[in-house]
């Protein structure tokens, strides 16, 4: 479960500093390390044999639709 926290708060996370940037190569750079920070997170848990491949995509996916839905909630706000 702890995979899936990691890869929910760094992408969140990557999502609400991303906002705060106004340079579109400053967005993508802080948005690029979020999802770098995550894969190698996720990685390293099925290098150690800690999770299973499939139990990490699966928590990718899960971090990936929060973080959508958080970007979606704050444009909505923001307006």
């Amino acid at each position: 479960m702890e995979l899936v926290l990691e890869g929910l708060v760094f992408l969140t996370m990557g999502v609400l500093v991303m906002r705060l940037q106004t340079n579109a190569r400053e967005r993508a750079y802080v948005l690029g390390l979020a999802v770098v920070f995550t894969v190698l997170v996720g990685g390293s848990r099925v290098a150690m044999g800690v999770h299973w491949a499939t139990d990490v995509v699966g928590g990718w996916a899960l971090g990936v639709a929060w973080a959508t839905a958080a970007a979606l909630v704050i444009r909505a706000l923001g307006r």
